[in-house]
């Protein structure tokens, strides 16, 4: 009881002392709260113990893909963020300036959730890192691809496209690196068993224009526009005159922590759009581009609103 009492005393005394950046945590499979997700470890963690019917968490191919399922919940693409990076220049996403974006893995997760293809897999760094694997890019017809050292060998997908090549038509086959895949006339694409899942995966084919596909192995039923587009144009051999599909390492980051405490007298505020940081500090523009609704949120003392709170709660806390 002694002890109990002791650690309780600190621990008010450690609350009154500093507050910071409230966090929530829910059960939700979908909404599970920014604390689920704070850190690189937590990203790892929410990854291997998201429930996914059979799909189990023990060997590194299973792991993988989790981590492809994650992403692909948690990112879209869009034209990559901007920030001020280089003086003078003005962010321009529409630009695509490589010295410009911002590949800042967890700022991107909690302030964007959007970017170009070779903007997303190099913030995956991060997270592929955590999961103890390492990673690269890759150059392609059009699109930036992704490989992850599994299993001692390269295998290659795509959390934009969402793809995974299986090296056979079966639920437990492995994956192809990328060479493999623009080495095979057939993409190891024609194979989309069931992982686990309960479902196929939908393997780039989710933009419309449904038609069969006449494949190597024999016709594909219902396949896209964008699943034949890739087929037939993106997934193939660049020319070594041009490059060749060239290999990437390293860009993605985490600089920016989500955790914060502060001192007494301090205060922390979350803006959700530039436009909040612009008018409550009255910059000239925004020091970053996003997207959403102009709302901000200050907090003083530990002070959430109250219906943001209970909305999070409703879910169920952890």
């Amino acid at each position: 009881m002694l002890t109990l009492a002791l650690s309780l005393s600190l621990s008010l005394s450690a609350l009154l002392a500093q507050t910071g950046d409230p966090q929530l945590q829910t059960d939700h499979p979908y909404y599970p709260g920014e604390r689920a997700m704070s850190t690189p470890a937590r990203v790892a963690n929410r990854v291997l113990n998201t429930a996914r019917g059979t799909l189990g968490n023990a060997t590194g191919r299973d792991r993988m893909i989790r981590l492809f399922l994650w992403r692909a919940e948690t990112f879209s693409h869009q034209y990559s963020p901007a920030v001020y990076n280089l003086p003078g220049v003005q962010p321009n996403p529409g630009a695509d300036n490589p010295l410009m974006i911002d590949y800042d893995a967890m700022r991107a997760l909690f302030s964007y959730g959007f970017g170009l293809c070779g903007t997303n897999h190099a913030q995956m760094r991060v997270f592929t890192e955590e999961m103890g694997w390492t990673d690269r890019r890759r150059a392609l017809m059009g699109d930036t691809g992704y490989e992850v050292y599994v299993d001692g060998g390269w295998r290659y997908f795509n959390t934009d496209q969402y793809t995974l090549h299986f090296l056979s038509n079966s639920s437990a086959a492995h994956f192809a690196s990328l060479d493999q895949v623009i080495g095979t006339n057939h993409r190891y694409a024609e194979w989309n068993p069931d992982v686990g899942l309960g479902y196929l995966l939908p393997q780039a084919n989710t933009h419309g224009s449904y038609a069969d596909f006449a494949g190597v192995t024999g016709t594909v039923a219902n396949r896209s526009l964008q699943w034949r587009d890739y087929y037939q144009n993106v997934w193939q051999p660049i020319p070594a005159a041009s490059g060749g599909n060239y290999k990437m390492y390293g860009e993605g980051y985490a600089a920016t922590p989500i955790v914060t405490r502060l001192r007494r007298g301090e205060t922390f505020t979350r803006w959700y759009a530039p436009t909040g940081v612009v008018g409550d500090l009255g910059l000239a523009g925004p020091i970053w581009w996003g997207s959403g609704s102009a709302r901000s949120t200050t907090r003083a003392g530990f002070a959430p609103k109250p219906t943001s709170l209970s909305k999070a709660l409703s879910h169920g806390t952890t």
